[in-house]
């Protein structure tokens, strides 16, 4: 199952409303995980997505954007922790690749909601100080948030060679339809 922004049905799972004003956001797409991999103890089967997909060239403003986006996961996740399993930043061109291994850290975490554009709208607090405190109590949360969120950084070979075709897709439906009867 898919959910694509601007699609109308899709819009209201990945629409969320920041706590901080009367302002909304939302994932560019989303879905529901198929499939367990290799190891049946890991699987993220059933569980849902929430990405936000950047096909470009360079870095370009990426990380202002991530940014934004880790403060988008945080209030996403608050609102509706039984819906929102995994957050995706997909992209074709890395960004802040000296930090690669901590950008979802919970203290990145963390500094994206403290940040002067996301304090106020991702929790209602204005004073710095007082969000700091806020955002404190809440280790054991940003620590599991953390671990919720993937970089996928993707290129046109991948696009253009290991992409799986409409017919593909299908006979992985069909059998998992048989499985599954």
């Amino acid at each position: 199952m898919q959910w694509v922004n601007p699609d109308r049905t899709a819009v209201k799972k990945l629409t969320y409303k920041w706590p901080g004003d009367n302002n909304t956001f939302s994932f560019d797409l989303g879905g529901t995980f198929i499939g367990q991999g290799d190891d049946a103890d890991k699987t993220r089967e059933g569980e849902n997505f929430f990405a936000e997909v950047k096909n470009y060239s360079s870095a370009s403003d990426q990380s202002s954007m991530f940014t934004d986006f880790l403060a988008k996961c945080y209030v996403a996740r608050k609102e509706d922790p039984k819906f929102t399993d995994v957050f995706l930043w997909i992209t074709w061109s890395p960004f802040r690749v000296t930090k690669w291994n901590q950008l979802h850290s919970p203290e990145e975490i963390k500094k994206a909601i403290l940040d002067k554009r996301n304090r106020l709208r991702s929790l209602n607090i204005s004073d710095t100080q007082e969000a700091e405190k806020a955002l404190s109590q809440e280790e054991e949360f940003l620590n599991s948030l953390s671990k919720d969120i993937w970089l996928l950084v993707l290129s046109k070979e991948q696009e253009d060679f290991l992409t799986i075709s409409r017919e593909e897709m299908g006979v992985i439906a069909q059998y998992r339809t048989g499985k599954e009867g």
